[in-house]
């Protein structure tokens, strides 16, 4: 969703999200396994907008640090159900930003060093701008199942 803009306005958007971050247990209830997490997301966007007979392209890469957790909870010794949640929420006179990245897997260590994943996970990107007199939101969700292939070295 986006607004601020006019109803002939366009806006097409190509984005990209690296993470980093390194996560310590700080909970156990048995076999279960919950842990803080901090790190780094490195978002890297492509966005055109078209207007009143002008088409303007910026690409922007930024750098989001994170707060967050994640769990582990074993089910035998090949299966697991892992869970992970990033957190990240700036504000100031003229941007307001807010991030989120949360996902749950059913696990399968098919070897040592190889993991098969399918989960279920959610993403949610905001971004207001206001500047008198220029304001606008976008706001991207994203909600979907997904594959992993987890390759440990």
């Amino acid at each position: 969703m986006i607004t601020g803009l006019n109803t002939n306005d366009t806006i097409e958007y190509d984005i990209k999200n690296n993470q980093i971050w390194v996560s310590k247990p700080i909970i156990e209830f048995g076999t279960l396994k919950i842990s803080g997490l901090l790190g780094v997301n490195i978002i890297a966007a492509n966005v055109t907008v078209s207007g009143a007979g002008q088409k303007e392209y910026r690409k922007v890469t930024a750098p989001l640090p994170v707060i967050g957790g994640t769990f582990h909870y074993p089910l035998g010794t090949n299966f697991d159900v892992t869970g992970m949640l990033q957190y990240f929420q700036y504000s100031n006179n003229t941007v307001a930003g807010y991030f989120r990245d949360s996902s749950v897997d059913l696990n399968m260590k098919v070897s040592k060093d190889l993991v098969a994943s399918l989960g279920y996970g959610e993403y949610l990107l905001r971004i207001n701008y206001s500047k008198s007199p220029t304001s606008a939101s976008i706001v991207i969700p994203q909600r979907a199942p997904h594959f992993k292939i987890t390759y440990t070295f």
